[in-house]
């Protein structure tokens, strides 16, 4: 009897962690969508996207290349 009371404590434990994970996901997609429609609703100052599509990330030395200017 404990053994199994067990077993269903721990598969709804693992649940509940599988139902806030999904949250979680849920909600990085959806900041990730605001952004994205932020970026193409948006213009810098410069008069195109807030970061260029083909900046996957800035390194060191970025603010010296001729998109900073």
């Amino acid at each position: 009897m404990e053994e199994e009371e067990e077993e269903e404590e721990e598969e709804q434990e693992e649940e509940q962690e599988e139902r806030e994970q999904e949250e979680e996901v849920k909600a990085c997609f959806k900041a990730l969508n605001e952004f994205l429609a932020i970026q193409q609703n948006s213009l810098s100052f410069y008069g195109g996207p807030l970061l260029p599509l083909s900046y996957e990330r800035f390194s060191p030395g970025d603010e010296y290349s001729s998109f900073a200017y």
